[in-house]
């Protein structure tokens, strides 16, 4: 199994209750498929650019291990670190290329 920090960004315009639902939803998908080490929620910040006419979302980081079939769009960053990238808008996830 391989380290993975990933920063999802939750949509908050069903509101800041309904990001978390999707907060959990993702650290189960992630409990099922690998070891969690650490969840730190930011909370709702700006977006540095508006995002399908919406201007803030709920930063979440997420500290994992998983096999990388788990994580199929993983990569090395000059730290030796891996990382993907996860992104969500309303309740849908898919990986950004």
């Amino acid at each position: 199994m391989s380290k993975y920090e990933s920063i999802a960004v939750f949509s908050v315009k069903e509101g800041e209750e309904a990001a978390k639902n999707l907060v959990e939803k993702f650290k189960a998908l992630i409990e099922a498929n690998g070891t969690m080490e650490a969840v730190d929620e930011w909370g709702v910040r700006k977006l540095a650019y508006e995002i399908n006419y919406e201007t803030d979302g709920y930063y979440v980081l997420y500290t994992f291990e998983a096999n990388v079939d788990f994580v199929p769009l993983s990569s090395q960053d000059k730290g030796g670190k891996k990382h993907a990238e996860l992104c969500c808008a309303h309740g849908s996830a898919y990986r950004r290329s």
